[in-house]
């Protein structure tokens, strides 16, 4: 359930921030396609077929003879990403978020 920007006003909150998702987990996923083909054991990087991300990683799994479930089994490939690799990429990305919101990493 979400809230209008009224009752946020008056619970206090004064800044708002749009954020438009323009791609989904797969496609981050993808970044690291080397990983994804350890996972599925494969010999080599196939030629990704669909026209998303989400339907390039079923044919992918597929080719591996498992199925890919959005959003209910990730946590037993992701391991297997370079997780720091796939950061690196969207760096830019996160750099304008954390700017936007006054992000600042506390020190220990």
């Amino acid at each position: 359930m979400g809230f209008s920007k009224k009752q946020l006003k008056e619970i206090g909150v004064t800044k708002f921030y749009k954020i438009i998702a323009v791609s989904m987990i797969e496609d981050w996923f993808l970044l690291d396609l080397d990983g994804l083909v350890t996972f599925l054991k494969l010999k080599k990087k196939p030629k990704l077929k669909g026209k998303n991300a989400y339907e390039k990683i079923k044919s992918l799994f597929k080719m591996g003879n498992k199925i890919y479930q959005k959003g209910s089994s990730s946590h037993k490939f992701i391991e297997n990403l370079n997780i720091s690799s796939i950061k690196k990429t969207l760096s830019k990305l996160f750099k304008i978020l954390e700017k936007e919101i006054n992000y600042t990493k506390k020190k220990k």
